[in-house]
């Protein structure tokens, strides 16, 4: 039991790490921006003051200030989407353990009569788990024999030799955290659109002796620092969609030693146990695995006993 705590411990210590990485880089959006946004206003203040627009130096602070006056809405908004954030993120993370659940469930049934029950929901793990079973109950119920041999050999020629990407999973951990991502740095974009729409707005109000050509040139500049507001965006994003899918290559790589281990029973290795890594999904699980695979081991060798002292006619 404790073992079992300090595997559960640790696969959330992984799954809390997975939503650290998303914070950080919904963090780092928000100060990329706000740099791109402090730096573009401060270039505004300085052309004010080139022009004679603003003479007193106390006036800087207080218009950049001003400026950065936010609605109200956005202090709630930013703390509201990285708590968001990272509750979907771990619930999302926590789900990739059902799927070891299932496969736990699956043996603890299967090792009742050792006649394959129905299952679902195993994800990565469910052809793995099909093939190995349907190739044991096979093996139990009608011997070693040339149908079963080439049976064998049909499977194990298909089994996977390394890890396969659980598309289903990939696509949805790449989506979520791109969605996730984007919405907070795009909710970041508005800061940049309010700031810049403040400066221009005071400008207007500012101008008395250049017409319109003041605002046109503050207006100009967000439209050329806009560009790079975006690109951070787009950079958090995709950051975050390679986070996401590294984070669920874990569950792929946690499949694959569970089918290589499978695969090495099956051929005769009746030693064969599965062991995981420490923070892989499913480490909770595979003891119990393991206890179905003994006592499968057991029953191998007594049926091979009794096939050695069944007298030949």
């Amino acid at each position: 039991m404790k073992n079992r705590e300090i595997k559960i411990r640790e696969r959330v210590a992984a799954d809390v790490r997975f939503v650290l990485v998303l914070a950080a880089w919904a963090i780092a959006a928000l100060v990329g921006i706000l740099l791109i946004a402090a730096y573009t206003i401060r270039l505004d203040i300085a052309f004010m003051e080139a022009n004679r627009m603003i003479k007193d130096d106390r006036l800087r602070e207080a218009i950049f200030q001003q400026v950065f006056d936010l609605e109200p809405w956005l202090y709630f908004a930013f703390p509201a989407g990285i708590i968001g954030n990272s509750a979907i993120a771990f619930l999302f993370g926590r789900s990739q353990d059902k799927y070891f659940e299932q496969f736990r469930v699956a043996f603890e049934n299967f090792g009742k009569a050792w006649v394959r029950p129905d299952f679902t929901g195993l994800g990565p793990l469910d052809q793995f788990t099909r093939d190995f079973m349907l190739l044991v109950q096979g093996r139990l119920h009608a011997g070693e024999s040339p149908e079963y041999d080439k049976r064998r050999a049909e499977i194990l020629g298909e089994w996977p030799k390394s890890p396969r990407i659980y598309w289903k999973d990939q696509l949805r951990f790449g989506v979520l955290s791109g969605f996730l991502a984007c919405y907070f740095s795009s909710l970041c974009m508005m800061i940049f659109w309010q700031a810049n729409g403040k400066i221009l707005d005071l400008s207007r109000q500012l101008t008395f002796t250049t017409g319109a050509e003041a605002p046109q040139f503050f207006l100009t500049q967000m439209r050329m620092a806009e560009p790079l507001g975006w690109a951070v965006v787009v950079g958090i994003t995709i950051l975050s969609i390679l986070s996401g899918i590294r984070f669920a290559s874990t569950t792929s790589n946690a499949a694959y030693a569970c089918g290589r281990q499978l695969v090495r029973f099956v051929e005769g290795e009746y030693s064969a146990r599965i062991f995981l890594r420490d923070g892989d999904p499913g480490r909770e699980e595979v003891a119990r695995v393991n206890e179905v695979l003994a006592k499968l081991a057991a029953e191998v060798a007594l049926q091979n006993r009794e096939v050695k002292e069944k007298p030949t006619a």
